[in-house]
């Protein structure tokens, strides 16, 4: 079973292997998703620890700019939407609820 499923994952990896290197412009749109997908991780997981640090307008800020971003990472690139939805999820989550304690 085991020597199946790793068959099976060398035969997908040269099968995307080779089709980034039979069109050289996979690789590029490829290496751009990535980038956009690492720098929205890193985008959302500091704009949601920003949120524990900072009060006030700063927190709708990094809201807006987290939303934004999100946005147009979809718009550019849809195949990162799965990766960015629970990140903004998180993200109105703990913005929602530090709005509320400080209402109070």
């Amino acid at each position: 079973m085991t020597t199946f499923l790793a068959i099976a994952a060398l035969i997908l990896l040269g099968i995307i292997l080779g089709w980034h290197w039979l069109f050289a412009g996979a690789v590029a749109i490829t290496a751009t998703v990535w980038a956009i997908v690492i720098a929205s991780v890193v985008l959302f997981c500091a704009g949601i620890l920003l949120l524990f640090i900072l009060a006030g307008i700063s927190v709708f800020l990094i809201c807006i700019i987290g939303v934004m971003w999100a946005i147009l990472a979809v718009i550019l690139f849809p195949v990162v939407f799965p990766i960015l939805a629970p990140l903004l999820i998180i993200l109105f989550f703990i913005s929602f609820i530090r709005w509320r304690n400080q209402k109070k």
